[in-house]
């Protein structure tokens, strides 16, 4: 009992820490030391991957598990709420229902939220039955999430009637039931409602409800929100995030630029969406360098923009007539994973018209079309036509035939990119990298790689280091793939190896498989994906007992990635593990 309790004490640390590589540790030696078979061990390991997003290894630990209670299902049901799979959640429901067991409030409030995310109305219904039926129609976890399905569905009538069932002073239930509100456009109901909840009983503002209150007020009148704001001052939550976003859209409906600054300022930790609301907000009032000034500072504190900064900055430069400033923001976008996306492209294009660079515009949208559609000859004669070409119209162009299997255009377009004197940038070696691995053209993507740097001045980032990984292990020299990971100036990541892996799977080289695919666990890049690599492989040389193992270890989904690691907690007790005095404490408990 002593063992487990200080099992089971790790374990919670771990998941407290979201400390994944701590966690599969500790599972190894819970494993080794026969205790998952103790359904409280078997628990916090499943609630630590839970909590860790990791909802591959929650599965198959999940389906080995010898027992299963309710709070084994209760987990799971909630991680694959929360993890974007509300079908599976369902699944299990219905399962544990079949083994006899009996859904308890988490289940309840996590399969209807379910239930939401998936407009299933009928499902949700028959769920709200069962919890009436059980006791458990009042209780607040199931009445918010009842309340959320019911507005999310358009039936606000029925979200009210929910709401009024049993006790109403819960700020979980008062929550959902003023975004409900909000959600359908009653916002002087929802703001009637808190008024008289906080008057009527114990019931204390939360974020979420001022979130919901400071957006019907955006909708409604300053005065009001100038006051909610003042009470938000007054509890202590004008500092949150989300409180200062909502806050920030507000005063930006109002053009009250100064009370929107001053929201921000109060803010001690921010967020891409508040740097988004501020910049949105500067935009639709006009004040574009201030716009601009809030996209430098994002920049700086190292968030990485998305499609609502990039096209809302583009907007800011189309305001002020700045071509420096948007081709900056042109470059970023071309780095990024919106180069393709119809909303910034859409802002992109009319940037260059309000900036009166209408061969811009017209390139940006032609030549991405085209590309788009494969289209490469119209591509290449509307590149041909422009009497300005800038790095960026060589790398898509330079794009398109690489992407399209023309590795040898591709290369001929370089040699004229750099006899012109357009300077390549990281993005060009991507691109012609890519094209050397798929169209095995070796020499010359190493010759490449060699002079990113000797002559460009380009330091290989991990992105040529893949390609150039995937181009050797394509053209069957595994050793030297292996040999430039090795020697490469930072860490590898798990996908580099993965590459590796699926390269000796090709050549059915099986030890460096194994070194591969133990470089890839030792990563947390372990997933479905991997074991089917090896599986395939072990099978192609005939290896049946191995391949059967790693069968067995196939999952059902794809890649995973490593979540943010934790500070110093996890690091001490990484240092208990590592020395060997968790365990020795365990061995001691255990004679």
């Amino acid at each position: 009992m002593a063992r487990s309790s200080l099992f089971t004490s790790a374990i919670k640390l771990a998941a407290t820490l979201k400390d994944v590589s701590v966690g599969k540790s500790l599972h190894a030696h819970v494993v080794k030391s026969c205790l998952l078979k103790v359904a409280s061990v078997a628990n916090h390991v499943l609630n630590m991957y839970c909590k860790c997003l990791r909802l591959d290894e929650a599965r198959l630990l999940f389906d080995e598990m010898p027992e299963k209670d309710i709070v084994s299902f209760s987990t799971m049901i909630s991680a694959s709420s929360r993890c974007g799979e509300p079908g599976f959640a369902l699944h299990l429901t219905v399962q544990l229902q079949k083994l006899g067991l009996r859904p308890n409030e988490f289940v309840f409030s996590s399969t209807i939220a379910s239930c939401a995310k998936l407009g299933s109305l009928s499902f949700g219904k028959q769920l709200h039955t069962q919890a009436v039926i059980s006791g458990l129609g009042s209780d607040p976890f199931v009445k918010a999430s009842l309340i959320g399905l019911y507005s999310d569905v358009g039936n606000i009538e029925l979200a009210v009637s929910t709401f009024k069932f049993g006790s109403i002073s819960d700020p979980a239930v008062v929550n959902s039931m003023v975004s409900g509100l909000v959600g359908s456009g009653l916002y002087l109901e929802a703001l009637e409602l808190l008024r008289e909840t906080w008057q009527n009983s114990d019931f204390r503002f939360t974020n979420y409800s001022f979130v919901s209150a400071i957006k019907a007020c955006g909708e409604l009148e300053k005065g009001i929100g100038e006051q909610i704001h003042g009470l938000t001052v007054k509890c202590g939550c004008d500092s949150h995030c989300f409180v200062a976003t909502s806050l920030v859209d507000m005063y930006g409906r109002f053009g009250e630029m100064d009370s929107m600054e001053k929201a921000f300022h109060c803010v001690i930790f921010s967020d891409l969406p508040l740097y988004n609301a501020l910049i949105v907000n500067s935009t639709q009032n006009g004040i574009h360098n201030i716009a601009l000034d809030y996209f430098r500072e994002l920049r700086l504190e190292g968030f990485s923009p998305d499609e609502c900064t990039l096209s809302s900055a583009l907007k800011a430069c189309g305001g002020l007539r700045s071509l420096a400033f948007g081709r900056i923001i042109h470059g970023i976008l071309e780095i990024s994973n919106f180069k393709h996306n119809l909303v910034v492209n859409s802002a992109l294009i009319d940037f260059y018209m309000k900036c009166g660079k209408v061969e811009e515009s017209f390139s940006v949208s032609m030549l991405d079309m085209y590309a788009n559609c494969g289209a490469l000859e119209e591509s290449y004669k509307v590149f041909d036509d422009l009497l300005r070409r800038d790095v960026v119209s060589w790398n898509t162009m330079i794009g398109s035939y690489a992407s399209h299997g023309y590795g040898q255009k591709a290369l001929d377009l370089y040699a004229m990119m750099v006899e012109e004197g357009t300077r390549p940038n990281h993005v060009t070696f991507v691109s012609l990298l890519s094209a050397c691995s798929h169209c095995g053209l070796v020499d010359s993507g190493v010759q490449l790689f060699d002079i990113m740097f000797s002559k460009h001045g380009i330091r290989p980032s991990l992105e040529h280091y893949a390609c150039m990984v995937d181009m050797l292990g394509r053209a069957g020299v595994l050793y030297r793939a292996k040999n430039l990971i090795e020697s490469m100036p930072f860490e590898a990541n798990a996908s580099i190896w993965a590459a590796l892996l699926a390269a000796c799977r090709i050549h059915g080289n099986v030890e460096l498989a194994k070194d591969a695919r133990d470089n890839v666990m030792a990563m947390g890049g372990e997933d479905s994906e991997t074991h089917v690599l090896m599986y395939n492989l072990y099978s192609e040389v005939g290896n049946w007992e191995d391949a059967e193992k790693s069968r067995m270890r196939i999952g059902t989904r794809g890649v995973r990635k490593e979540p943010v690691a934790a500070g110093s907690y996890t690091n001490k007790l990484k240092c208990v593990l590592t020395s060997g005095l968790l365990i020795s404490a365990c061995e001691r408990n255990h004679p």
